[in-house]
């Protein structure tokens, strides 16, 4: 099987090319985007009859406006008591949160203005600071969670008073913190391994031209990987940055070993095909 699909390659290699080239420009065609990514990811990883989708549905009998998977939780802090011009922002805020796109996104928002009877727990005893809560049906390490977060944090920024201040904490906020923590870690961990592949195929071939040649290759195996498995999201399959870490340092580390036991063992044919 191998030796036929040598002979093959190293007799219509053009083919070999172009065939690559139209696999990875359908892929690239076809691959969901990064909005259907996040339409298409499940809410939970567990079957509904696990203790805690179990508990999640009892929570949601007993306590319908406040039970959620994620609370995304914004805090509001002045330098002195929260003045009307803070108020009548975090009244309109309540109002944009509890809008079309909480309908939209399956939103219920805990505020001072729409859970009057949880003041207590929504303001703080000196007046001055205030907590907003939004509460969602998503997995808070999902890109849909990251979204939402990041909805509700531009909402903020464009009213947001002179002297107030505020952080998003809850699983909201860790979960997109987390979620750029791993998007990061996977452009580093690609950067690094394609710094150290090129250093070791240069010190190899001595040659740039040479050793980009198995790199473009492997490249394109990695970017038509990732690609594939995006498309297996909308069958239901589970993909994130850790799964694409993994894919990249496999197929770069065993490709590029491959690569070179391939070129040497094709170069030694070439040498028995001269003798």
């Amino acid at each position: 099987m191998l030796a036929r699909l040598a002979k093959s390659v190293a007799a219509h290699p053009v083919l070999w090319i172009v065939g690559w080239l139209v696999v990875a420009a359908a892929c690239a065609l076809t691959t969901p985007s990064p909005d259907e990514l996040a339409r298409i990811e499940p809410r939970s990883l567990l079957a509904s009859d696990e203790p805690y989708n179990r508990s999640l549905a009892l929570e949601r009998e007993a306590f319908p406006d406040i039970a959620s998977r994620t609370r995304t939780v914004v805090i509001f802090e002045s330098d002195a008591k929260l003045t009307s011009e803070h108020e009548a922002f975090l009244r309109k805020l309540s109002d944009q949160l509890q809008g079309d796109i909480a309908t939209e996104r399956g939103w219920t928002v805990i505020s001072p203005t729409t859970q009057p009877l949880m003041q207590s727990r929504l303001r703080s005893e000196d007046g001055q600071s205030a907590m907003v809560v939004v509460c969602s049906d998503t997995n808070y390490l999902t890109r849909r969670s990251v979204n939402d977060v990041e909805t509700i944090e531009s909402m903020i920024a464009e009213a947001i008073p002179e002297g107030l201040r505020y952080e998003i904490t809850g699983e909201g906020g860790l979960g997109r913190d987390l979620v750029h923590s791993s998007e990061k870690a996977f452009e580093r961990t690609t950067h690094v391994t394609l710094i150290a592949l090129l250093v070791i195929l240069v010190i190899v071939y001595r040659a740039p031209l040479a050793a980009s040649v198995p790199l473009c290759a492997i490249g394109l195996s990695v970017m038509v990987a990732i690609m594939l498995l995006n498309q297996c999201t909308r069958i239901g399959w589970e993909l994130g940055s850790i799964e694409k870490t993994i894919v990249v340092v496999l197929l770069f580390g065993s490709g590029t070993d491959y690569a070179l036991f391939w070129l040497a063992e094709y170069r030694s044919g070439l040498g028995d095909a001269a003798t």
